[in-house]
């Protein structure tokens, strides 16, 4: 690696060379400033950009024969840096330069070494604006997440001090659903992610706080999760939220009526550009007779309205099986 680095260094030396001593025009067109000095730091060429930055920094016109260091007394270190190849950066009126030192080869009749700055101050700006960015959009998801947690402590709040019989189901279905839009924050929250959510984790952690939280404690439910590692942003992850918050909590409440024992299988895969998440029991089976229901009104227009899909719902020879497909537009599959 170090010969092909030296032999690197020959080659680029010999072709700057060639286009200083040959009044090359390409210099002039390069958007970097381009300085070429001499082993006593004195100036023997440069190109209009670099005369354009001596003046803005300098207040001075470039001279060739004076020293570099004259107008850039800073970086003398750099300059006098024994590396052939180096490179830094450095704030120099409140502007960021990367400052590239090419030392030319020691058997070189014209020996010395090219210099040239690159104003990287744009770029620094446009990194610092997406870093504060990340931080208010991570800050507002906390937010969002401790208000939907206090909502939950609330109603938790007057559940505990009394409610009449018929409207305890009705508390118990809304904490649920508070709960699993608040979920999508916290998995953003716990992987530092900006608005990137893990749908498997995010199903698995609505499935396991409906089934494991379950008042019914003569009923043995068991739950399985299968799919790929997808992720997509949090808006869309708060209508999938909904979405199996709904269906499982339907499973919880119908297909299992009677019995003592029952399976819940949710998996999801990704065909193309969409995204279809199945929801299988071992119940009773689903009866086209039913009356509607609010939460498979809720699950139809999250569907077909906020994700621009398709819902299904229909009996099986084991139970029942429901069935979303949407496109997945945005985020993408990590493998």
């Amino acid at each position: 690696k170090m010969k092909t680095l030296s032999n690197t260094n020959d080659t680029l030396s010999e072709i700057l060379m060639e286009m200083t001593e040959n009044a090359s025009l390409i210099p002039e067109f390069i958007g970097e400033a381009l300085f070429f000095i001499d082993p006593n730091l004195n100036i023997l060429y440069f190109n209009s950009a670099a005369f354009n930055l001596v003046s803005e920094v300098c207040s001075s016109e470039c001279k060739v024969g004076n020293q570099i260091i004259e107008y850039f007394p800073c970086l003398e270190e750099l300059f006098y840096h024994p590396e052939k190849l180096f490179m830094h950066e450095v704030t120099i009126l409140n502007k960021v330069f990367q400052v590239k030192k090419v030392s030319l080869k020691q058997e070189n009749p014209t020996n010395g070494a090219f210099i040239t700055f690159r104003d990287m101050t744009e770029l620094r700006e446009r990194e610092r604006e997406l870093v504060v960015k990340s931080v208010m959009i991570q800050e507002i998801h906390h937010r969002v997440k401790n208000n939907l947690q206090t909502i939950a402590s609330l109603l938790r709040l007057q559940m505990r001090r009394g409610l009449p019989e018929e409207s305890k189901a009705h508390f118990v279905e809304s904490l649920n659903r508070i709960l699993s839009i608040a979920s999508v924050y916290e998995i953003i929250l716990s992987n530092s992610s900006v608005d990137n959510v893990d749908i498997l984790s995010l199903i698995e952690k609505i499935g396991n706080m409906l089934v494991y939280s379950s008042t019914d404690e003569n009923k043995n439910i068991s739950i399985e999760y299968s799919g790929p590692q997808l992720f997509t942003e949090s808006d869309k992850a708060v209508s999938i939220a909904l979405i199996i918050n709904e269906l499982i909590q339907n499973c919880m409440k119908h297909a299992f009526k009677g019995r003592e024992e029952g399976k819940v299988h949710v998996s999801f895969q990704q065909n193309n550009c969409e995204i279809e998440v199945t929801i299988k029991d071992n119940g009773v089976g689903y009866s086209k007779e039913a009356k509607p229901s609010l939460g498979l009104d809720i699950v139809t227009m999250m569907v077909t309205h906020d994700l621009s899909g398709q819902f299904s719902i229909e009996r099986t020879a084991n139970g029942t099986m429901a069935s979303a497909r949407f496109p997945l537009e945005r985020g993408g599959h990590r493998d």
